[in-house]
């Protein structure tokens, strides 16, 4: 929602309304223990944002994604880091900069579940910021998308 209403507000594409949008979040969240499950295996971590895509996500190619059809879920999470490092992460999405060591941890999974201390957490779906009740299960139905598209025109000759 913060990034549309930028977007609107200011006139300007997605990623010229990320740093307004960002600030606004920033403001509004705070960190929390979130308990993460990949394969039955549970951890528990410190985060300000856990990403959860559809098939994996190239985030040194602004979130570029080679294939539609890998069949796995692409998780990132935010690590702990300072507030200006925070300010600084989706520039460095922009700019192809993220570093894996200290940024963000990736998981490439079937499955997911995250549970919090919270009974509703704010996610992200489609680029909107929506309110959901924990634990969030996430899973990959591989082929569960149909997708209907207008046969290629021929060339004219």
């Amino acid at each position: 929602v913060e990034r549309s209403a930028e977007e609107k507000r200011l006139g300007v594409g997605k990623l010229a309304a990320l740093g307004p949008a960002l600030v606004q979040t920033l403001r509004a969240s705070s960190w929390q223990t979130v308990r993460i499950s990949i394969d039955d295996k549970g951890r528990e971590q410190q985060s300000l944002c856990v990403f959860v895509g559809n098939n994996f996500y190239d985030l040194s190619k602004l979130g570029h994604r080679s294939s539609l059809t890998s069949g796995e879920l692409c998780v990132y999470v935010v690590k702990p880091q300072s507030w200006l490092g925070l300010a600084l992460l989706p520039f460095k999405v922009a700019f192809g900069l993220i570093d894996p060591v200290h940024d963000v941890e990736l998981f490439r999974v079937q499955n997911l579940e995250i549970r919090a201390r919270r009974q509703h957490m704010r996610i992200a779906m489609d680029g909107e910021t929506v309110e959901a009740t924990t634990p969030l299960r996430y899973r990959i139905q591989p082929g569960a998308l149909r997708v209907l598209a207008p046969v290629a025109a021929a060339p004219n000759l």
